[in-house]
Order: C-alpha cells, then structure tokens, then sequence
C-alpha cells in the first residue's frame, strides 16, 4: 500500500508551513520501504519506523534525540535542542482490547514517576 500524493502533499504543506522539526505518522498504513521516500519527499535528514512499522519518526539532525522503545505499543523520545531545553515525547499505537493495553499502561506508569520535565503524549 502507498500513501496517497494528495496525503502527502497536504503533509508536506504542514509540515514546512509550521517548520514542524520532529513530524510523527502513527499507523501510516504503508510498507515500510515508503518511509526512505516520505523522508525525501518531505526533506528530513533522519527518519525511522518502531511499533513494528506503526509509528514513523522523521527529524531534523540539528536536534539531539534518543528513543526507546518501551512495551511494544510506545516510544519514548528525549529531545534536546540547540538551546539546551530538554523534553520528552511519547509515541503511542494502542492495542485494540484492554487486556493487551496493560503493558502500555504499565510502561506509561513508569515513565510519569521515572521522567522529569516536559512530556508529550499522542
């Protein structure tokens, strides 16, 4: 399956038009091979897929980031700017039942009382 031109467009019209630095694609519905293209396409220097290809990170190199990926539905993302400001963002791609959300949970749990400062969730 590809992305759709019209998607991408409209991305890209976003994502300059708000110098967006750190665009995040949950569940792209796309194979894997699209997101070296989506990543030129959109002119980003980095990009990579976690959640087994469910979630796609595309960045720009003058930040400093380190991810982890914690359960197998989230990833967590320490970002530093070239101002030294710290923040941290989260990646979520849910599963459908409650019974296989508990590690999500479990791994958001430990994170609000492990992190300190800013932090993002989608």
């Amino acid at each position: 399956m590809h992305l759709e031109w019209i998607h991408l467009g409209i991305l890209k019209k976003m994502v300059h038009g708000y110098n967006v630095k750190i665009p995040v694609l949950l569940e792209p519905m796309s194979d894997d091979v699209q997101l070296g293209f989506v990543q030129h396409f959109l002119k980003f220097q980095s990009a990579s897929l976690f959640v087994k290809g469910r979630i796609w990170i595309l960045w720009d190199l003058a930040l400093n980031i380190s991810f982890n990926t914690l359960a197998n539905q989230l990833i967590y993302v320490k970002i530093r700017v070239s101002s030294g400001l710290q923040f941290s963002f989260s990646a979520i791609n849910a599963r459908c039942t409650r019974i296989t959300r508990r590690p999500l949970w479990n791994a958001l749990e430990s994170l609000a009382g492990l992190r300190q400062g800013p932090w993002m969730i989608a």
